[in-house]
């Protein structure tokens, strides 16, 4: 079974991470998002298309979202999620990044 946690911009669904039960991970942009007249990708790494992406390109992308050291302990302590589990940590926090894009 895959599991999805979706990105969003705004109201707009960007695309979705999926989880395969070998804990890969792959994102792959919405149709929507990829019909939208102001495209843009989340990252220079992951330019807009159709393919999906597989962890070794989006992982980077998603340690990034997270704060650093201090700030990084506390959400660990307070969702009481794996601090490996990058993609956890962001779903579980609904964090809101510095590119306005949202991990829900």
């Amino acid at each position: 079974m895959t599991s999805k946690v979706s990105v969003w911009f705004d109201a707009l669904h960007v695309g979705d991470v999926s989880v395969a039960d070998d804990g890969a991970l792959s994102f792959r942009y919405s149709d929507r998002w990829q019909a939208t007249l102001s495209v843009f990708p989340l990252s220079i790494i992951l330019p807009v298309g159709p393919e999906a992406y597989p962890t070794e390109s989006i992982a980077p992308w998603l340690a990034n979202l997270l704060p650093e050291e201090q700030q990084l302990q506390a959400l660990h302590r307070v969702l009481g999620v794996d601090r490996a589990d990058t993609l956890a940590m962001l779903a579980a926090g609904g964090v809101v990044s510095h590119a306005a894009d949202r991990i829900l």
